[in-house]
């Protein structure tokens, strides 16, 4: 084979594969290929955003649901102190409940108001006209449990820790 056969050889397949290679790059830089693949690819952005968007919308209502339920517990909470609230103003001041060893304090302390004019020094003793709110709170802040709070101011154990713990958090 000749030197020109063989250039015309070269010369062949390179022509082959120019041509090849150009409608390579014809069909796939198609308007028509780039085309669907630019739909194909908002098709799959748009899945994705619906998929997040669900996710997303799926959490707000757990939210939603978790706040609606603490609302509801907040305002039972709210009820029950109103309710403790108004006994507490129904009832007045609290009457001091004594054990058998208190009395002759007791008795030593009125027997000694009455006949000075001061008030009783014993310091679980009820201030007058005093709330039963601050009453439990200068008993607790004395160190006294509400069981014997209770006792000695003739209320409910649950009245008690109830404006314990309200006194507590208005405090924090």
């Amino acid at each position: 084979m000749g030197f020109v056969a063989t250039l015309a050889l070269i010369l062949a397949v390179q022509l082959v594969v120019v041509f090849w290679l150009r409608r390579l790059v014809i069909r796939r830089l198609s308007p028509e290929r780039i085309l669907r693949d630019l739909r194909e690819e908002v098709a799959e952005l748009n899945r994705e955003i619906n998929r997040v968007g669900d996710q997303h919308i799926t959490l707000v209502e757990d939210r939603i649901s978790s706040l609606k339920s603490l609302m509801v517990h907040a305002e039972n909470l709210i009820d029950e102190v109103r309710t403790v609230l108004g006994r507490l103003e129904t009832y007045g001041p609290p009457v001091e409940t004594t054990t058998a060893g208190d009395d002759m304090s007791v008795a030593a302390a009125s027997v000694d108001a009455g006949s000075t004019g001061d008030v009783p020094t014993d310091p679980t003793a009820p201030v007058p006209d005093e709330s039963p709110r601050r009453s439990v709170e200068r008993l607790h802040r004395q160190g006294l449990s509400p069981e014997i709070i209770a006792a000695r101011l003739g209320i409910a154990i649950g009245e008690v820790e109830l404006m314990i713990s309200l006194m507590e958090q208005r405090t924090r």
